[in-house]
């Protein structure tokens, strides 16, 4: 299960007449030695996740009909599963 410690930071940014929000977090990804950065998509209507730990729910994997594949959506759906690691954000 992949862990992310979700912090209050949310980044915008405008192209073309649309705002694009992102909430930021940081992962623990295989291979590295230290939690990795990354940008969480949040959809227009979407309030900002409370700051905490999460993992990538179910809801955000949708099959592919088309090519039979599963894959993630845009916006992720995050679970919470814990407080935060630390006061960052």
């Amino acid at each position: 299960m992949l862990k992310i410690d979700v912090t209050n930071e949310v980044k915008s940014r405008n192209v073309k007449n649309y705002v694009f929000r992102a909430q930021i977090g940081y992962a623990m990804l295989p291979g590295k030695k230290y939690p990795t950065e990354i940008s969480i998509p949040l959809a227009r209507e979407r309030e900002p996740y409370p700051a905490g730990q999460y993992t990538i729910a179910d809801e955000s994997f949708s099959p592919n009909t088309e090519y039979g594949e599963t894959r993630l959506q845009f916006a992720l759906v995050l679970q919470p599963i814990g407080p935060a690691l630390s006061k960052a954000g």
